[in-house]
């Protein structure tokens, strides 16, 4: 595939950066379950409880930023196409696929797994009934981004105006942040449209100088903001979900900076973000 050196797309259409980005993010994924798997056996290392927090602090947020950047390289409202038309676009691109994989996940473990082993985690049948809503496990992230994409489409394609928008997704957020433990779990995965969001605008605004190589410094300041605002909270007893979402948000813009700045562009990364 040929690369446009100045716009970072291969001839297939696909953002190579974008996709380097998010075969970064799905190895901080593993590296946090290997963690998870580790921390179950009992096994613990140096800082590992640390680690564990900070890495689950921003890896899935940068999941869903990088999916708004990608969703707002198109104008979805200037085709003319409505809500609709690119409502069932998501509904067979990701929540079909999430019922089907939620399924086939739960008959597995339900039916192939040994039970009562010691990290038996075996869903029940009971589960069955928030898999429309909000797919099983390690589904959920397919689940909660086509919620998020509805309604940030429905903005997109009625409100328009990006300032309104932004206004919705953080009074929402703030909303969820302060009465989360009193709202079912499905509404609280909302809360990941900020992130969303957040990737949208920077793609929509171009807030992030594409190849200008010097401004990478500025990415690697903002991970160490995002670093410290993290760290300061949980050393002095605990982060709380506004000191994590700071600590993300400029992980994460950081993160965007330093590989579009730079054209990041890793064969071995990309292809681990195209079938991630």
């Amino acid at each position: 595939m040929s690369l446009n050196a100045h716009n970072g797309f291969r001839a297939s259409g696909r953002d190579v950066v974008a996709d380097s980005l998010r075969g970064f993010a799905i190895i901080l994924v593993v590296f946090y379950h290997l963690i998870t798997s580790v921390r179950h056996l009992n096994v613990d290392f140096i800082y590992s409880v640390c680690i564990y927090k900070f890495l689950g602090s921003f890896h899935m947020p940068l999941f869903f930023m990088i999916s708004g950047y990608v969703h707002g390289i198109k104008d979805r409202y200037a085709d003319g196409k409505g809500w609709l038309f690119h409502a069932k676009r998501d509904f067979f691109g990701l929540y079909i696929p999430c019922i089907v994989l939620s399924l086939i996940y739960f008959s597995i473990k339900y039916f192939l797994m040994p039970h009562n082993s010691i990290m038996d985690d075996t869903p029940t049948l009971s589960a069955l009934y928030a898999v429309p809503y909000m797919g099983l496990e390690l589904y959920w992230f397919l689940a909660a981004l086509f919620f998020i994409k509805l309604l940030h489409l429905l903005f997109e394609c009625r409100v328009k105006d990006i300032r309104v928008i932004s206004f919705f997704w953080i009074i929402l957020f703030i909303m969820i942040s302060l009465f989360r433990f009193c709202l079912p779990e499905f509404i609280t995965r909302f809360s990941y449209g900020i992130y969303f969001h957040a990737g949208y605008v920077i793609q929509r605004k171009s807030l992030i100088p594409c190849g200008r190589r010097s401004y990478s410094i500025y990415g690697v300041m903002l991970i160490l903001v995002g670093a410290l605002c993290f760290l300061v909270p949980y050393i002095r007893g605990g982060a709380d979900m506004f000191t994590r979402t700071a600590a993300a948000m400029c992980i994460n813009l950081g993160l965007f900076t330093i590989f579009y700045t730079l054209r990041i562009n890793s064969s071995l990364l990309s292809l681990c973000g195209m079938y991630s």
